[in-house]
């Protein structure tokens, strides 16, 4: 560790950059600046952590990784690291300075990339870019060893600013281990949280505007910022703060009707800029920021979906996964969704959906003991006129997603909270909210959510969800800091933190009866790509889906024969497949190295999924009556009703002159679109196959019934009349 370099640590604030004319400054710019100078002053003690230890490699599984580094190498503050998917361990060990004896101690670190934290070998937090500060000691005991590791993915996007990434190389912007005075840190939020209520009314409202301005510059000037005894400063801080409390936050000018209800949450994205396996350690940095904040702030509520992340937490690291069962237990964390994943609504089919709901639901009511009764989709592409049906059958009363106020192109839905009916009349309680998901907490966009609030005559109360997403993280401690100053503030709703699904029975209450209902699909118009790109995986899907189905219509017939079903292995496939369903995989919404992924999972489902329906065909037809002239050719059915369609054999060894005839001795036509020397393709017309079921026809060796059959290969199409040939470059001849 270096010595104490508190002048010359960066700003942990907005840095204000002033124009080279200071007087073109803005009146905000300058209160700004002021501001942001108490949150440094919070650090009253810093000291520079280095050298580190890294060790690179990549990941190529759960908890399974390839070193590109043979050794630990030492690392310093400013030097660069990374490669495009690169994974690296970070460790250094310390020991807290007696000096800091008494204090909050913490390390302030930005590695580059995403981090998952380990202190003294015991799980305990994440560093991204929207948090750098972990909490070592409060109060310190002075002696303390730490060591600190970290597993540090390289940040998914390119060129963040934030992080000073170029490309995919990654600096160590910050590495401080200091002393946080609260109290300070504490002034700090109370001043910034009027001075940004203050800018949201620049240009719209001057009375508002002022009377924070006025205030915000009295209080500020009662502080003696060059004050060299901490006590003298904190003294004028003391009446400071006094003053904007009288005059701000206990005063009852300009205030607003209205109230937002706020979910904290962290929309994960479990593959688009990273592959599934990078989603799930997502969850877990996730996991251990929010449980830190749930144990420092009591009054917040999390709220996550998507029971995959957490089958798959469970296995990763079960410990964290204990934590978030007890605090799901304690009424901290609120299991949402019901849907395994995310999933796109409007490629699968409904079996997918419904599988969706059992597997996603079963999973929440048997681990978390919550049976949720919200389908929550904040980032989907539209979704379908089937899904109330479909979710009000699976248990599911109320519906959200985001995406339509946020992205539609062109039209904007005319309500925000509103019955959605389906095509079979089901109603079922949605809202879309009317800002992005990623809420940040801050006024104006707070403002923005209640303003655009369509329906504030018919329920008074908005639903506003905050927490950094896609790339997970979710809510920050600066998030809770000003939700607990903007309670009940001049020119604010009222804001409150709470569960979702306890907005939903609210309105439904209180408002049920007098919402619009809408008879439609719910298209979103900016994403029409997502239908038709990259198509593979569309047609792969679709091939999973089906044999599926096909597999289990017949394992379960089976069992009447002696054949024992796979539960726990179409459970499996299922769940594959399924995760795959998730909206920026099945959409195409992602990078290559998902697409492989995918392709690869699906002809795995669609593979094994097979041979487990062939086995139990094959067990079936055993049973089956087929004596008969001929060698029989059993033909299956699996759909609900009687079914004629084109039947494909392969004969091997090839047979030259045969004819193919039912079971009431009728011939039928064929025709041959394959041929080779040790085997035969043809085609033939099977009618009347029963339902859920099957029948028996004949080969028989003769001269065919019908003389003139075409001959057809990949590039040749031939009969007594014509011999057509398919060239190389498309042409005919």
């Amino acid at each position: 560790m270096n010595k104490n370099i508190t002048r010359n640590i960066p700003r942990r604030g907005v840095f204000i950059q002033f124009p080279e004319k200071r007087g073109a400054a803005e009146k905000e710019d300058w209160l700004q600046y002021r501001i942001d100078a108490l949150k440094d002053k919070a650090y009253t003690s810093v000291i520079l952590l280095e050298p580190w230890k890294i060790r690179e490699a990549y990941n190529t599984g759960l908890k399974e990784y390839r070193y590109i580094d043979k050794e630990w190498r030492n690392i310093h503050f400013g030097e660069r690291w990374g490669r495009r998917n690169r994974t690296a361990f970070f460790r250094i060990n310390f020991v807290i300075p007696e000096s800091f004896r008494g204090q909050r101690v913490v390390a302030d670190l930005m590695l580059g990339g995403e981090s998952i934290v380990r202190i003294n070998d015991v799980l305990s937090g994440g560093l991204d870019p929207n948090r750098t500060m972990l909490i070592l000691a409060d109060p310190a005991k002075g002696g303390e060893k730490i060591k600190i590791e970290t597993e540090t993915h390289v940040w998914s996007y390119p060129d963040d600013k934030r992080t000073g990434t170029q490309g995919d190389s990654h600096p160590i912007s910050r590495s401080y281990l200091a002393t946080l005075d609260t109290e300070i840190e504490g002034a700090y939020f109370d001043f910034a949280v009027p001075l940004e209520v203050m800018k949201a009314y620049k240009g719209k409202n001057p009375e508002i505007y002022n009377f924070l301005l006025f205030h915000l510059h009295t209080a500020l000037n009662m502080i003696n910022r060059c004050a060299e005894d901490v006590k003298i400063f904190k003294e004028t801080l003391k009446k400071a703060l006094s003053y904007l409390y009288k005059n701000i936050y206990q005063s009852d000018a300009f205030r607003k009707a209205g109230e937002i209800h706020t979910v904290g949450q962290a929309h994960l994205d479990i593959a688009f800029f990273w592959q599934k396996k990078d989603g799930i350690r997502k969850n877990l940095r996730t996991c251990l920021v929010q449980i830190d904040l749930l144990r420092r702030y009591p009054e917040f509520v999390f709220c996550q979906s998507q029971p995959a992340l957490f089958e798959a937490l469970k296995e990763y690291e079960p410990l964290v996964y204990k934590r978030v069962q007890k605090a799901v237990s304690a009424g901290q964390w609120e299991m949402i969704g019901g849907l395994y994943i995310e999933c796109d609504c409007n490629l699968i089919s409904g079996e997918s959906f419904v599988r969706q709901f059992l597997y996603g639901k079963s999973f929440f009511q048997k681990e978390f003991n919550v049976n949720t009764r919200t389908c929550w989709l904040p980032d989907v592409f539209g979704n379908c006129g089937s899904m109330p049906q479909i979710m009000k059958k699976c248990g599911i009363d109320y519906f959200l997603t985001n995406k339509h106020s946020a992205w539609n192109d062109t039209n904007r839905l005319p309500h925000n909270i509103f019955w959605w009916q389906g095509i079979d009349g089901t109603r079922v309680l949605s809202f879309i909210p009317s800002v992005h998901f990623n809420g940040s907490m801050l006024p104006d966009h707070l403002l923005l959510n209640w303003d655009k609030f369509t329906d504030k005559e018919t329920h008074p109360v908005s639903l506003y969800q905050f927490g950094w997403g896609d790339g997970g993280g979710g809510v920050t401690y600066e998030q809770l800091e000003f939700a607990r100053r903007l309670r009940r503030f001049p020119g604010m709703p009222r804001v409150k933190i709470g569960k979702a699904e306890n907005y939903f029975r609210e309105v439904e209450k209180k408002s049920g009866d007098k919402l619009a209902v809408w008879k439609d699909d719910l298209y979103l118009e900016t994403h029409r790509g997502t239908y038709t790109h990259k198509g593979m995986i569309k047609k792969l899907n679709r091939k999973s889906e089906l044999m599926l189905r096909n597999a289990e219509i017949f394992s379960s017939i089976s069992i009447s024969y002696g054949n024992k079903y796979p539960k726990d292995k179409f459970r499996a496939l299922w769940k594959k497949k399924l995760i795959n369903d998730f909206h920026d995989i099945l959409p195409g919404t992602h990078i290559e190295l998902v697409t492989r992924e995918a392709e690869s999972d699906y002809r795995d489902c669609i593979s094994i999924a097979k041979q487990e329906m062939v086995r139990s065909l094959n067990m079936i037809s055993r049973h089956i009556d087929t004596s008969g002239e001929g060698v029989p050719l059993i033909v299956w059915n699996s759909l609900n009703w009687t079914r004629t369609d084109l039947a494909r054999v392969e004969i091997k060894p090839a047979w030259r002159d045969f004819a193919i005839y039912d079971e009431d001795g009728r011939p039928l036509e064929y025709q041959v679109i394959e041929e080779e020397d040790s085997k035969l393709s043809i085609l033939f017309v099977a009618r009347d196959v029963p339902s859920i079921g099957y029948k028996v026809f004949y080969l028989r060796k003769g001269k065919p019934v019908f003389r003139d059959i075409p001959k057809v290969s990949k590039s040749k199409l031939e009969n007594k009349f014509f011999c057509i040939l398919l060239n190389s470059d498309g042409t005919f001849s």
